[in-house]
């Protein structure tokens, strides 16, 4: 069965690489709030958040979508479904494949037990048509604000970051991230953390003290990549520059990744769990650097092989999107020039196809907002340009089929 799933997965994403525009639309009303799209694992489903009345049921406040990309690039439907219905606005979802189970913060009430402020919230049984069927369950329940949550490829794990001292660890202030084990904490008859005083919070492990942020999971779910500019490796080492970090949950370690003079951030893996990429302001390849550069870290070698990607002299590289394979290809942004068009300071798409040791650029004068995800070809970003000349001059979510700039690689995906 699993079998047939990957092959069903590679036909759909061949079928869109060759029938999809450059340039999709996602979204097409105006909002005030959208989030950047993120890709449910290695399907061609998006999740994302607005406050837009995308199906003309009136929204006005930030909700939880779906598109589902297939439908409307091979059967022209808008495939968009919308997921959840408060009255107060929910953010940042996270998805298994095909959305069929997620995660999310949100500031409603759902499941009227009084919620307040922002708290964690898993949905099962996700049906794009049929939301009202969905189960809803409530990860974390007052005591601070719980928001940002990643779930693992197989959504048995939770990685989420909060303000409260869930565990009662006596954690200074500040944010700390948790890793749960969600179905752990369904058996236990315990409605959400923190349980009852008296009563262990089932499944729910601290990643580490110290203020921690900018978490990336390992598909696996016992790996987790994280920034912190504390003492998170318990070396001894306090610069106060943001360094990341790997929590192993089965060794129960913690080790330093960086070392940099200057803030290394937003690390990704990628979704084989071989490889994690991010970008940094440090001169980690001590060749003089003194921009943001894109970063990979081999995670198969040890210790990690740390290998730079850019090396743009006339602006940042930014936002690393990983598709699936490894180090085969990743989408980011840069306002560097660095396929010697002539021009430098406009925040434009490109890819890196690895194999090849080559970048394209995938963009001209559009202006792209920080937070790309990406998936085999595919990338999903939030833009107020006129990408498909409609006149466009709002926020909203496009899907890129980079297949059309770059060929086939050598039989990869």
């Amino acid at each position: 069965m699993l079998g047939g799933a990957v092959l069903l997965a590679a036909h759909t994403g061949m079928a869109l690489h060759n029938n999809s525009p450059l340039i999709l639309q996602i979204t097409d009303r105006p909002s005030s709030m959208l989030g950047a799209g993120q890709f449910a694992m290695e399907s061609n489903v998006v999740v994302f958040h607005t406050d837009a009345d995308l199906l003309g049921n009136g929204n006005t406040t930030p909700q939880i979508f779906v598109f589902d990309t297939a439908k409307r690039v091979l059967n022209g439907d808008r495939a968009l479904h919308q997921i959840t219905f408060g009255n107060a606005a929910s953010y940042n979802p996270s998805a298994t494949a095909r959305a069929r189970s997620l995660a999310f913060e949100s500031m409603a009430d759902h499941l009227g037990n009084g919620s307040s402020g922002r708290q964690v919230f898993a949905a099962r049984l996700v049906r794009f048509k049929n939301p009202q069927g969905t189960v809803l369950d409530q990860i974390t329940h007052g005591l601070g604000e719980s928001f940002g949550p990643k779930l693992n490829a197989s959504g048995r794990y939770l990685v989420f970051s909060s303000t409260g001292d869930l565990n009662g660890d006596g954690l200074t202030p500040g944010e700390h991230l948790y890793r749960a084990e969600l179905r752990r904490l369904r058996k236990s008859g315990c409605a959400s953390y923190p349980c009852p005083v008296g009563v262990p919070n089932p499944g729910l492990e601290l990643v580490s003290p110290e203020v921690a942020t900018g978490a990336t999971f390992h598909p696996g779910g016992n790996l987790v990549v994280f920034e912190s500019r504390g003492d998170a490796a318990g070396t001894g080492l306090t610069s106060g520059v943001q360094q990341l970090f790997l929590k192993d949950f089965k060794t129960g370690t913690v080790q330093q990744l960086t070392f940099g003079a200057l803030d290394s951030r937003g690390p990704k893996y990628s979704r084989d769990g071989k490889f994690v990429f991010f970008e940094s302001a440090a001169d980690l390849g001590a060749n003089g650097n003194t921009r943001t550069q894109i970063f990979q870290l081999n995670m198969a070698i040890v210790p990690p092989r740390l290998t730079q990607l850019t090396f743009g002299t006339d602006g940042d590289s930014t936002d690393p999107a990983p598709g699936p394979g490894g180090a085969i290809r990743i989408h980011f942004a840069s306002t560097a020039d660095l396929t010697n068009s002539g021009v430098s300071g406009v925040k434009r798409m490109y890819v890196i196809e690895l194999l090849r040791n080559k970048i394209y650029r995938l963009s001209d004068a559009q202006d792209i907002n920080a937070g790309i995800d990406a998936n085999y070809n595919f990338a999903v970003f939030v833009s107020d340009s006129d990408w498909v000349g409609n006149g466009n001059d709002q926020p909203q979510l496009f899907f890129m089929n980079s297949y059309r700039v770059v060929a086939p690689t050598n039989g990869a995906p």
